[in-house]
């Protein structure tokens, strides 16, 4: 399991505040309003079950409304600088973690693997886990092929690589594709993390995370 280490002092009696502030005002102006409208278009949609004519109308405004919502949680969970908690935990608790928050027809596109016995990194994996499956939702809009989450380690760090194939995309969806890696990048690199994308070829696709090894004895699980 998962254990805390010591905090460092910095700005840790501001941000909780700031981020809750910015929080209030979402779930407020933006996540509610949004749900109700989705709420009342889904009731729309069943009361119009019949009609063919409208049918593919409505099922576009839902899925615009279900990528405007996924879209707004990104930025409400990465806008505001996160002061780091750390904790002790192997490479593949933080793996399952960010696996654990995709849908259930995502997670069943993403392939796990590892290389190594589970070692223990002393890092805020609550939050890193939640800028991978930033970086997994990102993937899986790339192609309807499968995605590889990979871990593995050297002497020096630990890596955690995703790897898909890549579809031709919109103006659109590469441009919330590069917002998602652009801000899992900053938070990433706050928590003393380093984040590569390249492309193996013009369709394969590489993101890789890597954490230097700061405890080196084998977690016991």
């Amino acid at each position: 399991m998962p254990t805390r280490e010591t905090q460092s002092p910095g700005s840790a009696e501001t941000a909780p505040f700031e981020r809750s502030a910015l929080e209030r005002f979402v779930e407020h102006e933006i996540r509610t309003p949004l749900a109700a409208l989705r709420a009342r278009l889904e009731s729309l949609a069943r009361g119009l079950a019949g009609d063919e004519s409208v049918k593919p109308a409505v099922s576009r405004v839902l899925a615009e409304l279900a990528r405007i919502q996924d879209n707004v949680d990104t930025v409400c969970e990465l806008a505001v600088p996160h002061t780091p908690d750390p904790l002790r935990c192997s490479l593949e608790e933080i793996a399952r973690s960010s696996l654990q928050q995709l849908p259930c027809e995502s997670r069943r596109r993403v392939r796990l693997a590892k290389d190594s016995a589970p070692r223990a990194l002393v890092v805020d994996g609550h939050h890193l886990s939640h800028a991978l499956a930033h970086l997994l939702r990102g993937a899986l809009r790339e192609g309807p092929d499968e995605i590889l989450l990979h871990t593995l380690e050297d002497e020096e760090f630990a890596y955690f690589v995703i790897s898909c194939e890549v579809a031709p995309r919109t103006t659109s969806a590469r441009q919330t594709a590069d917002i998602r890696l652009s801000l899992a990048k900053r938070e990433i690199e706050r928590m003393g993390g380093l984040i590569d994308d390249q492309r193996s070829s013009q369709r394969i696709r590489s993101v890789s995370v890597r954490f230097p090894l700061q405890v080196l004895e084998r977690s016991s699980r």
